[in-house]
């Protein structure tokens, strides 16, 4: 598969424009192919932080650029050809844009998503342990030992007191220290946190929590999505720790409540908009914890949330 046609399945499988078989034929290369893997994740950060409208100032930035450096033709071994027919030197129809234009604009992208995770690893606190300085013990002068000395002479032995019995009063066990490792980000998730990128299961104001009620825990979200396909098809909540996408806690189907009033009309489909929830008891430890909702089969993540259990 040539690298344009990669890029091109990349970004059809980020948007879930892939069909069905396509989808699990490409999810079962990916779990194999760790360049292709890594691909992906590139493109998904590069996805985020430039946007659609990233993507349209991208291409009209090419644009301009292919129209102030034109490829000549090579008239020695290209015949002349009819003025209205394509040059096939050019790399395609007239006003196309040539692929060393798309070479340098990928080579940008690549570059600003390496600077990007860079400067994020640069911008990490490093923590400092302050030095204690102990006090200097000053020695007694001969003065003091002398007073001291002619005051122990001179008093009376104190009086003798009857002997007391002491119980030990016992010390309930102290909580196990927590490993502060379990608190550490997950810099994939980070960057994914709060709505998707998807263009056909919008979710917006998601809220993830965890209550502890009567030594029961209650995990709780809610959330509105926005789409025109049909919510059967089934969504789901999986918690994970900071070791994702390893560290599956539990998992869960979210129930939807359609809000009345609310259907549009968009690129002649109808739009509805439901309130999403889900509520599940489990104890979890300390620790910190993200919530990833996905549809049917699919690992895409269309929200990202995290909540932090002390």
């Amino acid at each position: 598969m040539e690298k344009e046609q990669i890029y091109q399945t990349i970004e059809a499988y980020l948007d879930g424009e892939l069909g069905p078989e396509d989808m699990a034929a490409f999810e079962q290369e990916l779990a194999t192919d760790t360049d292709l893997a890594k691909e992906v994740q590139l493109h998904r950060r590069l996805q985020q932080e430039i946007g659609d409208a990233g993507k349209i100032n991208l291409r009209l930035s090419l644009d301009a650029i292919a129209g102030e450096f034109p490829e000549p033709p090579d008239t020695d071994s290209i015949p002349q050809t009819d003025p209205g027919t394509p040059n096939p030197g050019s790399g395609g129809s007239p006003g196309s844009i040539p692929f060393w234009v798309w070479g340098l604009g990928f080579f940008l992208i690549v570059g600003g998503g390496v600077w990007y995770y860079l400067s994020d690893l640069k911008d990490d606190p490093q923590p400092q342990i302050s030095q204690i300085e102990e006090p200097e013990e000053t020695p007694a002068s001969d003065e003091t030992t002398t007073t001291l000395s002619e005051t122990t002479d001179t008093e009376a032995p104190a009086p003798t007191e009857p002997d007391r019995t002491v119980t030990d009063t016992p010390v309930p066990n102290a909580a196990p220290a927590v490993n502060p490792e379990v608190y550490h980000t997950n810099k994939d998730l980070e960057l994914q946190l709060g709505d998707g990128t998807s263009k056909r299961y919008i979710f917006t104001e998601g809220d993830l929590g965890y209550i502890a009620q009567d030594e029961q825990g209650y995990l709780n979200f809610s959330a509105k999505l926005e789409t025109s396909r049909s919510v059967d098809e089934g969504f789901f909540l999986t918690l994970y720790n900071n070791q994702y996408p390893e560290g599956q806690v539990m998992r869960g189907e979210l129930k939807f409540d359609e809000i009345s009033g609310e259907r549009k009309i968009a690129f002649g489909a109808e739009v509805k908009k439901y309130l999403a929830a889900y509520t599940g008891e489990t104890n979890l430890k300390p620790a910190l914890y993200y919530g990833v909702v996905t549809v049917g089969t699919s690992e895409i993540p269309l929200w990202v949330g995290k909540v932090k259990v002390e």
